[in-house]
């Protein structure tokens, strides 16, 4: 002779079950569901763009400086002014020189946000190569901000952009703050506006 479970243990196992299918509905119906996607930081389009290249390093003592991340702000203001005056496109880059790539997100993170980054590599790393050391030669300290104007020409099925022409290179953060003061920013200055970091 079997004996029946008890009601409260019948009605407890209804339930749980209920709760599993229910919970197992929902993980299925947030795995299939469209996620909207997120509005990217720039839209690209051709045209002029007015390029920002700021290069730091996390194993740098003036990187590190507190007025930096201040003083970045301000110039991003003062060159988004500028180029919308002039109709063309800013593009900011962050680019530390730190050798493990992590590390050199992590700590562009500090500076705010960036339409892309190079990080990883150290001093032979793409973003030393490429701004200060083979393609756009310039002195080798940190931190600095290179400003750079460039055509980008956006096709249905190729893009094509001028080279880049340098407009300024700011190296340290008192250099960096006489670029966040200026009335003029950037307006075909090809200077070297080098000081001690």
């Amino acid at each position: 002779m079997t004996r029946e479970p008890p009601r409260w243990m019948t009605i407890g196992a209804t339930t749980l079950l209920f709760c599993s299918v229910a919970l197992l509905v929902g993980v299925l119906v947030q795995r299939f569901r469209p996620r909207p996607s997120l509005p990217a930081v720039r839209q690209i389009k051709s045209g002029p763009e007015l390029v920002a290249v700021f290069i730091v390093a996390s194993t740098c003592g003036a990187s590190h400086n507190p007025a930096l991340p201040h003083i970045l702000d301000s110039i991003r203001v003062r060159l988004g002014e500028r180029a919308t005056k002039a109709g063309e496109q800013l593009v900011t880059i962050g680019v530390a020189l730190d050798d493990d790539p992590g590390t050199g997100i992590k700590f562009l993170s500090h500076f705010g946000r960036f339409d892309a980054m190079i990080a990883g590599g150290g001093w032979a790393g793409p973003g030393a190569l490429d701004y200060m050391i083979r393609d756009l030669r310039g002195e080798l300290a940190m931190p600095q901000l290179v400003l750079l104007s460039r055509d980008v020409t956006i096709g249905q099925t190729a893009i094509a952009s001028s080279s880049d022409h340098v407009l300024g290179r700011y190296v340290g953060p008192s250099q960096m703050a006489i670029l966040a003061a200026a009335p003029q920013v950037a307006s075909g200055d090809t200077s070297d506006h080098s000081g001690q970091p």
